[in-house]
C-alpha cells in the first residue's frame, strides 16, 4: 500500500487530519502593515492569509480541506531579508487543529531558505511536523453517518518531515503563481515501510497588498 493509499484510509474512514501541507512559499516578510492571501491547492484545497506584523514578522492564518477542515496559526520571522533580490532566510513556526471525527492538533516548526531575481523565484521548506490524534467512541448516529459497524481509536502521536521545493512566477510585485513539490517522511513504527513517504504537488497564487 502507497501513502496515498493510506492518506484515504485514514481521510475517509477515519477523517484524521495531518498538519497543513501549506507552507509559507518565501522567505521574505511582507513588511509592517501589508497584507497577503495565498489560495490553491496543496494538494488539498486550502486558503491563506498573513499580515505583516513588523519588518521582519509575519503572521498568518490558514484553512485547509482535507477530508475535514484543518486551520492553522503560524508566525515566520526573517534573519536575513532581501526584499527586491537575493537570498532570505526565515524561521517557521505554527499550531494546528483538525475538525473531524477525530480531533487532530499538533505543532510545525523549521527554517525557509529562499532566493529571487527579477521575476523569479524559488525556496525550500525544511518542517518538522508533530500531529496528535485524540481517540473517540462513536455513537450510532455516527456510526450510521460514516457507514461502518465500530470505530475506536487510543490516543496516537506521530512525527514527521515536510521538505517542500517551488518556484513563485512574480507577473509584478503583487501577484505570483506558485507551483511547488512535497517529500514527506514518517517517522516511528506506527507507519509500515510502505508507507513512510510520499511525493505530493501544490500549486497556487499569491496576492500581496
Amino acid at each position: 500500500m502507497h501513502f496515498l493509499s493510506l492518506l484515504f484510509i485514514l481521510f475517509f474512514i477515519s477523517s484524521c487530519s495531518l498538519a497543513p501541507y501549506t507552507s509559507t512559499k518565501t522567505a521574505r516578510t511582507l513588511g509592517e502593515g501589508n497584507w497577503e492571501i495565498d489560495t490553491g491547492f496543496s494538494p488539498a484545497l486550502y486558503l491563506g492569509t498573513s499580515i505583516g506584523v513588523s519588518e521582519n514578522l509575519d503572521v498568518s492564518f490558514l484553512i485547509e480541506a482535507q477530508a475535514a477542515p484543518v486551520i492553522g496559526l503560524s508566525g515566520k520571522y526573517a534573519l536575513l531579508n532581501s526584499q527586491d533580490e537575493g537570498f532570505s532566510f526565515s524561521g517557521l513556526g505554527g499550531v494546528f487543529l483538525g475538525i473531524d471525527v477525530v480531533e487532530s492538533s499538533g505543532f510545525f516548526i523549521g527554517p525557509v531558505l529562499s532566493y529571487k531575481v527579477d521575476w523569479f523565484e524559488t525556496y525550500i521548506v525544511t518542517r518538522y511536523n508533530w500531529v496528535k490524534w485524540k481517540g473517540k467512541n462513536l455513537n450510532s448516529d455516527q456510526r450510521d453517518e460514516l457507514f461502518i459497524d465500530f470505530i475506536n481509536f487510543d490516543n496516537i502521536e506521530l512525527s514527521y518531515m515536510q521538505y517542500t521545493f517551488g518556484f513563485n512566477f512574480w507577473f509584478d510585485q503583487k501577484i505570483a503563481l506558485n507551483i511547488n513539490a512535497k517529500y514527506i517522511k514518517f517517522f516511528g513504527n506506527d507507519v509500515s515501510n510502505n508507507d513512510k513517504e510520499s511525493l505530493l504537488p501544490g500549486v497556487g497564487f499569491i496576492f500581496r497588498f
